[in-house]
């Protein structure tokens, strides 16, 4: 994860696309544990205007996996009971227990500021993959609306466009084979 921080471009790239095929992963607890190890911040910095446009879109797509997996994730049985204020074994819980939120990676990449950084993209790049992913990660996990841009609006001035144009990036996005390593590593599982 240090690489992702390397002065050196082609070493980020690496290290970005190696990180991002494992949170492409058929088991959960791979991308899980990549989380644990603070993975998420990294990734979230390299979602900046002065990195290359593959560098950035390599990191949307490994946040929208790791989005994706906290969806389908159920939090720990300590995490529960502080959300709903009992121990596993009936106790109460102390005030001020923190609650745990339908998708805790959300509240992972929000500390990263994974969502202020999305925004900013979407500042910088008015169109594009990295604008159309952008706007699809802010809707679907960070409540985020009216996020269309002129070049995404049709004649009328109406948002099908933009609405379409999300669900393809969407779409793209989740039928999109994972990137794969310019060094020609497969990170194929055996099956």
């Amino acid at each position: 994860m240090a690489l992702l921080r390397s002065p050196s471009r082609a070493v980020r790239k690496e290290a970005a696309f190696a990180l991002v095929n494992v949170t492409t992963s058929p088991w959960p607890q791979h991308t899980l544990r990549l989380v644990e190890q603070g993975v998420v911040a990294p990734i979230c910095e390299l979602l900046s205007p002065s990195e290359p446009s593959d560098i950035v879109t390599v990191a949307l797509e490994g946040l929208q996996n790791i989005l994706k997996i906290g969806e389908t994730t159920t939090p720990n049985p300590d995490a529960m009971a502080a959300a709903t204020g009992t121990q596993p074994d009936g106790g109460k819980v102390s005030k001020g227990a923190a609650a745990v939120t339908h998708n805790d990676m959300i509240r992972t990449v929000t500390a990263a500021d994974g969502k202020a950084r999305m925004m900013a993209l979407r500042h910088h790049h008015r169109t594009g993959a990295i604008n159309n992913i952008s706007t699809v990660l802010l809707k679907t996990y960070f409540d985020a609306t009216g996020l269309e841009t002129p070049t995404q609006a049709d004649e009328s001035g109406s948002t099908a466009a933009a609405t379409a144009a999300a669900a393809a990036a969407a779409t793209s996005l989740g039928a999109a084979p994972p990137p794969a390593l310019s060094t020609g590593i497969s990170t194929a599982v055996p099956g």
